[in-house]
């Protein structure tokens, strides 16, 4: 019986831990660098890697409800595969007709349509939400070899 009790008070005790890093996950913050980049820019990048960290501070987990939230935004979990090697393999199958080169065309095409499009609109969500100043077609200009002469 004593046995018992300490094994319940032990899973309870996982159980709250468990529960409190859904509450309160770990502070997300990138420490050192993140990129190696020339030293003249270095410092575009450190304010970048700061924005970043920041917009990522605000991270909510809620199992009991399936969400994910960064930011007040919603987030969907996926796992890395399922948007390249899987999505292009399931491409090819329902493509197969026209041959496994057009197939892996069509899945190629499609994919990098799909992770433009995504990142076009998470580019301009984050650019919104951290109230950046500097558009960002001019920030690109800036971070090319042309932007740095």
């Amino acid at each position: 019986m004593q046995n018992e009790l300490a094994t319940l008070k032990e899973k309870i005790a996982k159980l709250e831990n468990e529960l409190l890093f859904y509450k309160h996950p770990t502070n997300i913050s990138a420490e050192g660098k993140t990129v190696i980049v020339p030293a003249e820019i270095q410092p575009l990048f450190d304010i970048a890697q700061k924005t970043v960290s920041d917009y990522f501070q605000n991270l909510k987990l809620e199992p009991q409800q399936g969400t994910i939230e960064i930011n007040d935004q919603r987030y969907v979990l996926i796992r890395a595969s399922a948007l390249s090697v899987d999505f292009l393999n399931s491409i090819q199958n329902l493509y197969a007709d026209r041959g496994e080169t057009e197939a892996l065309a069509i899945g190629k095409n499609l994919l990098f349509d799909l992770a433009h499009t995504l990142g076009i609109n998470d580019a301009r969500n984050f650019h919104h939400k951290m109230k950046l100043t500097v558009p960002m077609p001019d920030l690109c200009i800036l971070l090319t070899p042309a932007g740095l002469l």
